[in-house]
């Protein structure tokens, strides 16, 4: 069978519930062995849920007692921990990375005795995920959440304040904050919102989070609100209104928070309102004319008035509020953000919203409400609406969302909720409508769903998608080419050079001339003539660089910088350069170098990987392999024979060339890879890692200036 695991899986429970006895077996046996050599952690977490679920119930299914259940159960449970434990960068929240821990960890509290891999060993191996700053973070998130809901025997459970002060530690970064706590709720969520959460007195981590929340500058609130979202959307309604009940108590105040709602008015016009409003009710209320009954403020035993009120000062009304009344309390900015954070569940005790919070409530939900996984947390969802002039609401299409998002949010926020809008949720009009492709922002995120989706343009929508691409393209090479070819130029030389380069400043001869300008009392030397050094053009002898970029979906951003890496790397002196793209076939794209932007609008990403296949290419274009640079950019999921890729790595290597193999090559440099192969290409004597472009070419030209 050459489905992959993740697939055979869900094959394997239909034929459990179809009785078909033969098939069950064949699929068990293959789950058993194919099982340790699946290198992606969601796929292992398929098998481990699916086998899990048979193995709680077996009785039902009628495989009671099966060993080679067992074996997958215990084969797909090692595989997690070991994947998840080697699993480092990336951003965002993965759902099938989520469910994998969750599935671990069900395994060790239903099936425990049937693993080889002891608890306490299995939760100190989270323990460690839980604290490797390189490990994603909702997968951090998770890992600890998963330590935290089974302890090990005899040692007693992390304290709130301990969780508390791991999320302090991210406060600075709120899109990392929100996505590790996507992946603790995913795991917590019943030790979270237990009777404590009720509980006057009792810590809870929502009031750690609560004074980060509230602490956050404006916009660094909006950039990770959309994060934020989406870890709070685990919890359902009833969850998510306990935590804003929490959050109302926590301010000293109890019930609902309708007396907190902003309004629309002016605030001094309102002040003035109230005290124009309350000193006709003191004036009725001194003769006896107040429609509230009898008066007792301000009046005498017999009943007469003591003094005729005078109007009170707007400035006064907002501090004292109506006679005989507590003051109105002032509109409540944390519970705002909180409302924005918890949706509609928190209203009746965060208050509703208004105004520009309100339109941003509706275009989270327009997004965030769609959630596949809601449904399983108990949220009943509806369609996304917005008001319209009428009578009826009319649904909210893609270029109104666009719109919104643009004017409501900072850029770094929209960029992620483009993101999510296109590659957690498959919103894919927003690249695949005319109107909406016209309007959008050009951006890497955009130009990777244009990749993913341009098979399924039109004539008219591959140009304007042609332009996006351009308007991307133009901008990552003026930001990358100078950075590039500067690590081209030649050594220092003697001479003095009149061009002021940061680079080629000459500081000791700079501080020689000018210390007769020093200033003793300051303790400085004053600059009035700065030297600079001036720089030889290397002398090059030819060389080769290879450029092999895996086009599976996973690899869009390091597709991208690598076409534009290998156009500002084209001519340069001493420098032959070649792009070829690869999934399960090769295609060698170095005649389009020159135009990236056509270049790109060739790729398809997504399909297999064979990077064995894209390796034995290189060796062919090689004509003096100790003058060779073969860059991989991988993620190192192999789907063909792994030890055929080793085989031609180290054939490289032992002929002389230079094997860099790339987890990622993009300007954040933050991989999600196969540890395991890209170690045992280390082994044959590749270099391993991950580059930014200038790092790159900064290597390159190390090499070639030998």
């Amino acid at each position: 069978m050459g489905a992959e695991p993740g697939a055979l899986a869900g094959l394997l429970f239909d034929a459990v519930l179809c009785g078909a006895g033969s098939l069950t077996a064949e699929l068990l046996g293959t789950l058993a062995v194919r099982v340790g050599e699946v290198a992606e952690l969601g796929a292992v977490g398929r098998v481990l849920a699916t086998a899990l679920d048979l193995w709680r119930h077996d009785r039902v299914y009628g495989v009671a007692a099966d060993e080679r259940l067992g074996a997958v159960l215990d084969a797909a449970f090692r595989r997690v921990l070991w994947l998840a434990e080697g699993l480092h960068g990336g951003a965002g929240v993965d759902p099938d990375r989520l469910r994998a821990v969750l599935a671990a960890r069900d395994a060790l509290r239903f099936a425990g005795a049937m693993l080889t891999v002891r608890r306490f060993t299995a939760l100190a191996t989270a323990d460690r995920i839980a604290g490797d700053p390189a490990a994603p973070p909702d997968l951090r998130g998770a890992a600890l959440g998963l330590y935290w809901s089974l302890p090990p025997s005899g040692q007693p459970l992390k304290s709130i304040d301990e969780i508390a002060d791991r999320a302090r530690a991210l406060a600075a970064d709120p899109v990392r904050l929100g996505d590790w706590l996507a992946g603790l709720f995913a795991l917590t969520r019943v030790q979270l919102t237990g009777p404590e959460l009720g509980t006057a007195g009792r810590p809870s981590l929502f009031d750690a989070l609560d004074a980060i929340v509230t602490g956050l500058a404006p916009d660094e609130f909006l950039r990770g609100l959309p994060a934020l979202r989406q870890a709070f959307a685990f919890f359902p309604p009833r969850e998510r209104e306990q935590i804003a009940a929490r959050l109302l108590a926590r301010r000293g105040r109890g019930g609902s928070a309708r007396g907190l709602l902003r309004t629309g008015g002016d605030p001094l016009q309102l002040a003035r309102a109230a005290a124009l409003e309350r000193s006709v009710d003191e004036l009725l209320s001194a003769y006896g004319l107040s429609p509230y009954g009898p008066a007792t403020d301000g009046l005498t035993a017999g009943g007469t008035a003591t003094s005729v009120p005078t109007a009170v000062p707007a400035e006064e009304v907002v501090t004292t509020g109506m006679a005989g009344s507590a003051a109105p309390a002032l509109p409540d900015e944390g519970l705002e953000r909180w409302r924005l954070i918890l949706g509609a569940p928190a209203e009746r005790y965060t208050g509703a919203l208004c105004g520009r919070a309100a339109e941003q409530d509706g275009a989270l939900e327009w997004l965030y409400g769609r959630d596949p996984e809601a449904g399983r947390r108990g949220v009943r969802q509806g369609a996304p609406r917005r008001r319209s002039g009428g009578t009826e609401d009319s649904r909210l299409t893609a270029v109104d969302w666009l719109d919104d998002v643009h004017r409501l949010f900072p850029k770094e926020t929209v960029e992620r909720l483009e993101r999510d809008a296109v590659e957690r949720y498959g919103i894919d009009e927003i690249v695949t409508d005319p109107e909406v492709l016209s309007r959008v922002e050009p951006s890497t995120t955009l130009l990777r769903a244009v990749l993913r989706t341009k098979h399924l343009m039109s004539p008219e929508l591959l140009s304007l998608a042609r332009r996006l691409v351009e308007a991307v393209v133009r901008d990552l090479l003026a930001r990358l080419q100078p950075e590039l070819r500067r690590a081209f130029t030649g050594a220092r030389a003697p001479g003095r050079s009149r061009v002021p380069l940061a680079r080629n400043f000459d500081f000791r001869t700079t501080v020689r001339a000018n210390l007769a300008h020093y200033q003793p009392e300051r303790r400085r030397v004053l600059i009035e003539r700065p030297y600079f050094h001036t720089r030889t053009r290397r002398t090059l002898e030819q060389w080769q660089l290879v450029l092999l970029v895996d086009q599976s979906g996973s690899m869009a951003g390091s597709v991208i910088h690598s076409a534009v890496t290998a156009a500002c790397l084209w001519n340069l002196p001493g420098l032959r350069t070649h792009l070829v793209v690869f999934d399960t076939a090769v295609v060698d794209l170095t005649a389009e170098v020159s135009d990236p932007a056509e270049l790109l609008m060739r790729v398809q990403l997504g399909g297999g990987t064979d990077i064995a296949r894209a390796v034995d290419y290189a060796a062919g274009l090689l004509d003096n392999p100790r003058r060779s640079i073969v860059v991989l950019v991988t993620d190192f999921y192999e789907g063909g024979d792994a030890g055929r890729l080793v085989r031609g790595v180290r054939k490289l290597v032992e002929q002389g060339s230079t094997v860099l193999g790339l987890a990622a090559l993009d300007e954040e440099a933050d991989p999600a890879y196969d540890r395991e192969l890209a170690g045992r290409l280390a082994e044959a004597g590749a270099h391993v890692g991950a580059m930014t472009p200038g790092r790159l070419a900064e290597f390159v030209a190390e090499k070639v200036g030998r």
